[in-house]
C-alpha cells in the first residue's frame, strides 16, 4: 500500500498555491491603501507609511475589502470578483479540511478537492488583477513606472540569489 501522505501531496500543493494567490490579492489591497495615502499626502515620511502598513497588516481581508469599497469605485464585475475572492478565501482558511475530511480518503475525492482549490486560485488571481489595475493607476500618478517596478524586481531577484550556493 502506498504512503497516505504521497496521495495527499497534490492536494497540499494546490492548497498552498491557493493560499499564495489569496495573499497576493490581500497584499495588493494593502498596496492600494498605501498608494492612496501617498497620493493624498506626498510629504508622508517612510516611518509613518510603515506604521500605516503595520495597521493594515492587522486587518482581516473582509475589513480591507469593506474599506477599499468606500474609497474606490468598482464596476459590478469587479465587485463580484472581489466578493467571490473574499468568500473563497474564508472557505479556504476556515474549516476547509474539516469539510473535506472524507474527500481526502479517496482518489476521486482528492480530485474534487483539487478542482475546488484551482477554482479558488483562479478567483484570487482575478481579484488580484482587479486590485493591481487600481494600484497601477495610482502608482503611475505618483511617477511609479513599469520600468521602475521591473528594475526593482530584478534587484530583488539578484539579492535573493546572491547567497545561494555557487553564487559567492
Amino acid at each position: 500500500m502506498s504512503n497516505p501522505s504521497e496521495n495527499h501531496k497534490d492536494v497540499f500543493a494546490h492548497f498552498g498555491l491557493a493560499a499564495y494567490h489569496a495573499q497576493c490579492f490581500e497584499m495588493e489591497l494593502k498596496n492600494i491603501f498605501l498608494l492612496l495615502l501617498r497620493a493624498n499626502n506626498r510629504s508622508l515620511s517612510i516611518p509613518l507609511l510603515e506604521q500605516c502598513e503595520a495597521v493594515l497588516d492587522k486587518q482581516t481581508l473582509g475589513t480591507l475589502v469593506r474599506d477599499i469599497r468606500k474609497v474606490v469605485s468598482f464596476d459590478d464585475g469587479c465587485v463580484t470578483a472581489i466578493e467571490s475572492a473574499l468568500t473563497n478565501r474564508n472557505r479556504l482558511m476556515h474549516g476547509f479540511y474539516e469539510r473535506h475530511a472524507t474527500d481526502l480518503l479517496s482518489h476521486t475525492g482528492r480530485e474534487t478537492i483539487i478542482r475546488e482549490l484551482e477554482n479558488y486560485s483562479e478567483s484570487f488571481e482575478t481579484a488580484d488583477t482587479v486590485a493591481r489595475s487600481v494600484s497601477g493607476a495610482i502608482g503611475k500618478s505618483l511617477g511609479i513606472t513599469d520600468e521602475f517596478l521591473q528594475s526593482e524586481l530584478e534587484r530583488m531577484k539578484k539579492e535573493a540569489t546572491q547567497n545561494e550556493p555557487g553564487n559567492a
